[in-house]
């Protein structure tokens, strides 16, 4: 009777999701309606205008926001505690690196976190509708893999968290005896302590669903079958079916090979995708047999931006073209810039993709490192144009078993010192949680490299541009090969 229940409950939530990505448009109205009530005479209302806006049409007039102007309002929260952003209490801080430059410390209050558990409920109904897999409500196991829920305390007293790591706690009381680890070991901050006793917990239990970004479950995955001398996972859980991952989008290929590396042939896996930002939950995975995500239209009022700077809601966004998204929230932020440029998939049902962001950023296991960031990282580690000269320091990902970043240094001034990826490795992490998390904590990215590049390549590649009046030097690239196909070898 429980689990009847249970599954309808579940399947009157995929009808409201269905009819979201159906008519944006009502579902938009609503959404206005009800952020309008909750934020309408806070600060935050008061000084962007929404307090004034009176249909949901108003609102595209609205100034743009994003994390480094709401920086000095973040700061004098987090010190001191304040009403900015509402009447709903701030029960905690979520730790996040800047676009631009250093951490910084998002607000969570009460209404933010009911609207997080609503949009779970809401995704896990997705799940199970698209895949009828109703048969693991209330049976077998989830394993849930994600860094510290609890970081630090701010001055006010209040808890400081990672994202990835609260929304496992986020589970109702009632089903946590569902989910491994057990409530109490989520909060283990050792990482090699948490993944071993995860891997003991789950030994011998029916599991059906692993959730995390897939670097973490890769690395989880390797250190199981390390651990029980296994080839692959399905012969430690043959009814593991789902992955519930976010971090960014797994292409067809690259879901393909995740499968092959960790579960013998035929083995069928279900992928279901999350847009989960900290600044609040944006999409999911409507259907995981499909590609595309669905807003969470029923949570978060939604602008885009396409290229010409012209402004539309969710109803007028067209398929296949791309845009900038900007969110009002019911943790209170308004017309809040993502940085993150999604394709439209189909319109009806209404469904996107994240494509990519709008600066130029690289990341090793969903951490989004900002050029901003490396080269606020250069200079606090001493690294400067007495060093590399006028052409700037480039950088790639190299795919080991652990990803690393390499830096490539022109060696017009000196000969780039190995000892010099330390000093960066420790800058970036102070100024991106995300990656120290990685680095210093779960250890699946592995120490960057220092590599020298003849200030030559540098120099034909400026002189190539330049005859065509458009040079501005590239400086990331997702692999060793993109470089090569950019700057070539110098070779010839």
């Amino acid at each position: 009777m429980v689990r009847f229940l249970l599954k309808h409950y579940l399947l009157e939530h995929r009808r409201r999701v269905r009819w979201s990505v159906l008519n944006p448009l009502e579902a938009q109205e609503a959404v206005f309606r009800r952020l309008k009530s909750q934020l309408g005479d806070s600060s935050a209302a008061q000084t962007s205008g929404f307090a004034r806006c009176r249909t949901l049409e108003d609102c595209r007039q609205l100034p743009v926001s994003d994390g480094d102007l709401l920086r000095p309002v973040f700061r004098a929260i987090f010190q001191s505690g304040g009403e900015f952003f509402g009447r709903s209490p701030i029960m905690g801080f979520a730790r996040t690196s800047g676009t631009f430059a250093e951490p910084k410390d998002i607000p969570l209050t009460r209404a933010y976190l009911e609207s997080l558990d609503r949009t779970l409920v809401r995704m896990v109904a997705c799940q199970l509708s698209a895949t009828e897999d109703w048969k693991t409500v209330l049976a077998g196991r989830q394993i849930t893999i994600g860094s510290r829920p609890y970081v630090c305390h701010s001055p006010t007293g209040l808890p400081v968290c990672d994202i990835s790591g609260l929304i496992p706690t986020r589970t109702w009381k009632s089903l946590r005896r569902f989910y491994i680890p057990n409530h109490r070991n989520l909060w283990i901050e050792n990482w090699e302590e948490k993944i071993d006793l995860i891997i003991r917990e789950a030994h011998g239990k029916d599991v059906h669903t692993v959730s995390g970004i897939p670097a973490l479950v890769s690395d989880f995955a390797r250190r199981a079958c390390e651990t029980h001398k296994v080839e692959n996972l399905s012969q430690l859980w043959p009814n593991l079916r789902h992955f519930i991952y976010g971090g960014g989008q797994l292409s067809r290929e690259q879901r393909a090979d995740f499968t092959r590396r960790w579960f013998r042939p035929g083995h069928r896996l279900h992928f279901t995708e999350t847009y989960f930002a900290t600044e609040g939950a944006l999409g999911f995975s409507y259907d995981p047999g499909h590609d595309g995500l669905a807003l969470n239209s029923l949570e978060n009022l939604y602008l885009f931006r396409d290229e010409d700077g012209g402004v539309f809601f969710a109803h007028e966004i067209q398929a296949g073209k791309r845009y900038s998204i900007y969110i009002t929230t019911p943790g209170g932020l308004i017309n809040y810039r993502m940085y993150d440029r999604v394709l439209v998939v189909s319109e009806r049902p209404l469904l996107i993709q994240v494509v990519g962001r709008e600066k130029e950023e690289i990341s090793l296991t969903g951490e989004r490192v900002s050029v901003e960031q490396i080269d606020l990282a250069l200079r606090a580690a001493g690294i400067t144009e007495e060093i590399y000269g006028q052409h700037l320091p480039v950088v790639w990902v190299e795919k080991e078993e652990k990803p690393r970043f390499v830096w490539g240094i022109s060696d017009a001034a000196c000969t780039p010192q190995a000892e010099w990826a330390r000093r960066l490795d420790d800058e970036l992490a102070r100024l991106n949680p995300l990656f120290a998390e990685a680095l210093l904590r779960e250890r699946v990215i592995g120490p960057s490299k220092i590599v020298s590049i003849s200030h030559r390549l540098f120099e034909n590649r400026l002189r190539e541009s330049l005859g065509r009046a458009q040079y501005k030097q590239r400086r990331v690239f997702d692999s060793y090969t993109e470089f090569v196909s950019v700057f070539g070898t110098g070779e010839g």
